[in-house]
C-alpha cells in the first residue's frame, strides 16, 4: 500500500484530503489532513484556512479588538474554550494530532508534535490492514508493531491518548493515513515525562489482534517461536511478549500457536530458563493456551505438571510461582485433569506450600487447591496432607480477611465429603473459631463460617449445643440474616431454621432457647 501511495502524486493526495474535508466538514471544519512534506502558506492542509461559516472565527474577524474569547462566545468552556483563545491567536490546538509530512520512511520520517516525551500511538497495519495496536513510544526508543512488523522511531510523545484519527477524512480513507513506517515526533511542549498527568491512570492497553489471513498468521507465529529461543536475551523477551499478547484474548490465535510444531515443547523448554522474566512470559504464554477448553487436556501432561510443580515448591519467584499456580488452576478446572494432578504430587505440595511461611503466591495456591478438591479423591489426598488443619490455621492467622475467607471457601469444599466432614467435627473449637469469623467484617469469610457451620450441626448435635452456650451466637445468625449478602442470608435462615427445628432448651441450662433471640 506504502507503494502505491508513494507513487501517487501530490495533487492527487491534495484533492483526495479535500474532497474528504468538504464531504466530512460538519463534523470538525478545522481539521485538516497534512499531504506534504514541505508546507506552505498556499500549499499545505495545515494553514489557517477556517470555513467564512465558523462563528469563532467571524466574531473575531468583525471585532479585530476582541481577543477575549469569553467575549466572542460566552458560554465557552473546557476545551471548547482552549480552540477558541487558539484561533484568536492564531494558532490550532488540534495540529498536535497531525503528522507533518508525507508518508514517513527511514531517511525521511514524518512529524507528529507531542507537549511531552512518551504518548501512546497507534499502528492500523501496511498492505494488510490489522485492527489497531496501541503501544507506548518514547523518546529515543524504536517499537515494532507486532503484527506487520511496521517500525516507530520518536523523539518525544505524549502521555495524552491521541488517536491520530482525522476526523474530516472518510473512515475507509483514515486508516490508510494514519501513520507511517518511520515516525518522528517534535515536542513542541515543556518536554519531559507528563508528570501533570501521573495522577490519572494510565490507559489500559488491550492487545488487539489482527485481521490478516490465517497463513500470514502462522508464519508470524513461527517467526515468533524460532526468535524466542534465540541466544539474545532481549530477542527472546521481546518475542514471548508478542505471543502473550497475541494469545491473550483470541481463541484462534491460541489454536494457531498450539498447532505450531515444536511450540508447546519449546515453550515448556523456556519456563525452565534461569531468567525470570523469560520463565514468567513462556509460562504466561501457557496459560493463555489452556484458556482455551480443546487444549486443557493435551496441556496437562503428567511431565507438565511436575514441571509446575518444581516452579511452585521452587519459591525462587514469586511472580514465576503466582503464574504457575494459574495455570494449575486452568487446567484444573477440566473434570478429567482433575485425577492427574493428585498422581503428579500437586495436592500434596500446595497442602505443604499453604502450611508453611508465608508464600507470596498464597492467593493462587488456595485458589487452585479450592478448584483441585471439588475432586473426591484429591479431596481424600488433602486431608490425609492435613488440609483442615493449614487452612483454619491460616484463617486463624490471617491478617487478610480475604484470605481468610478463600480458605473457608477450601474447606466448605472439603467438607462436602464424608473425609473432610469427619476432621473438621474432629478439631477443637472448631465451632467458636468459626463463630469467631462470623463477627468480622469480610462477608465472603461469613459465608463460608456459616456454610461450614451448617454442615457440622447436620453431622453432630454436639456442635449445635456448642454453639448455643456461646452468647453472641444467636445475635450474630439473626443479624447476617438481615445485613449479609444473598448468600450469607441465605446459610443464616437456614442456621435458624435448623436450631429451631431441634429442641435443645436442655442445652440452654433449662431456659428456653428463643430467651436468646
Amino acid at each position: 500500500m506504502w507503494r502505491r501511495v508513494a507513487s501517487t502524486s501530490s495533487a492527487q493526495l491534495q484533492n483526495l484530503a479535500a474532497s474528504a474535508s468538504r464531504r466530512y466538514s460538519s463534523l470538525n471544519p478545522t481539521r485538516r489532513f497534512v499531504t506534504s512534506s514541505a508546507p506552505s502558506p498556499s500549499s499545505t492542509p495545515l494553514a489557517k484556512s477556517a470555513p467564512p461559516s465558523s462563528p469563532h472565527i467571524a466574531s473575531a474577524s468583525t471585532s479585530a479588538l476582541k481577543k477575549n474569547p469569553q467575549e466572542v462566545h460566552p458560554a465557552a468552556t473546557g476545551h471548547e474554550l482552549e480552540e477558541l483563545a487558539a484561533e484568536l491567536e492564531g494558532r490550532d490546538v488540534l495540529e498536535i494530532n497531525y503528522p507533518v509530512g508525507p508518508f514517513g520512511t527511514k531517511e525521511a520520517p514524518a512529524i507528529v508534535k507531542s507537549v511531552y516525551d512518551k504518548r501512546i500511538v497507534g499502528c492500523p497495519g501496511i498492505e494488510e490492514e490489522h485492527d489497531v495496536v496501541w503501544f507506548w513510544l518514547e523518546k529515543g526508543k524504536i517499537y515494532e508493531c507486532p503484527v506487520c512488523t511496521q517500525v516507530f522511531k520518536v523523539t518525544g510523545l505524549s502521555l495524552i491518548l491521541s488517536f491520530l484519527f482525522f476526523s474530516s477524512i472518510p473512515p475507509r480513507v483514515e486508516s490508510r493515513f494514519f501513520l507511517c513506517l518511520f515516525t518522528t515526533l517534535e515536542v513542541v511542549g515543556k518536554g519531559g515525562p507528563p508528570d501533570d498527568c501521573l495522577s490519572m491512570p494510565a490507559p489500559a492497553l488491550k492487545p488487539v489482534l489482527p485481521t490478516m489471513s490465517a497463513p500470514r498468521v502462522r508464519e508470524a507465529i513461527r517467526q515468533y517461536l524460532s526468535e524466542a529461543q534465540s541466544d539474545s536475551h532481549e530477542v527472546q523477551q521481546k518475542a514471548l511478549q508478542t505471543l502473550v499478547s497475541i494469545t491473550k484474548v483470541s481463541p484462534q490465535n491460541r489454536s494457531l500457536v498450539s498447532q505450531t510444531e515444536g511450540a508447546i515443547p519449546a515453550l515448556l523448554a523456556l519456563s525452565k530458563s534461569s531468567s525470570d522474566s523469560i520463565q514468567v512470559l513462556s509460562l504466561s504464554v501457557l496459560f493463555n493456551l489452556s484458556l482455551n477448553p480443546d487444549l486443557k487436556q493435551s496441556l496437562a501432561d503428567i511431565k507438565t505438571l511436575k514441571h509446575l510443580n518444581s516452579i511452585i515448591a521452587s519459591l525462587t519467584s514469586a511472580e514465576s510461582g503466582k503464574v504457575a499456580s494459574s495455570l494449575v488452576c486452568s487446567l484444573a478446572m477440566l473434570d478429567k485433569n482433575k485425577a492427574k494432578f493428585g498422581v503428579a504430587g500437586t495436592i500434596q505440595l500446595l497442602v505443604k506450600v499453604i502450611s508453611g511461611p508465608r508464600s507470596p503466591a498464597i492467593h493462587h495456591l488456595l485458589s487452585s487447591l479450592a478448584e483441585l478438591v471439588r475432586f473426591h479423591g484429591n479431596c481424600t489426598l488433602a486431608v490425609r496432607e492435613g488440609a483442615v488443619q493449614a487452612l483454619i490455621q491460616v484463617v486463624e492467622c490471617s491478617d487478610s480477611e480475604d484470605l481468610a475467607g478463600t480458605s473457608l471457601q477450601v474447606l466448605g469444599l472439603l467438607a462436602r465429603f464424608d473425609e473432610g466432614l469427619n476432621a473438621l467435627s474432629k478439631t477443637d473449637q472448631i465451632v467458636s473459631s468459626m463463630v469467631e469469623v462470623l463477627k468480622g467484617r469480610c462477608m465472603l469469610s461469613k459465608e463460608g463460617a456459616a456454610e461450614i457451620l451448617l454442615l457440622l450441626f447436620d453431622e453432630s448435635e454436639g456442635c449445635v449445643r456448642d454453639a448455643l452456650r456461646l452468647p453472641d451466637f444467636s445475635t450474630l445468625v439473626a443479624d447476617i440474616s438481615v445485613r449479609g449478602s444473598p448468600r450469607a442470608r441465605e446459610k443464616a435462615a437456614l442456621l435458624m431454621k435448623k436450631i429451631m427445628e431441634d429442641d435443645l432448651d436442655s442445652y440452654v441450662d433449662g431456659n428456653p432457647m428463643f430467651s436468646q433471640w
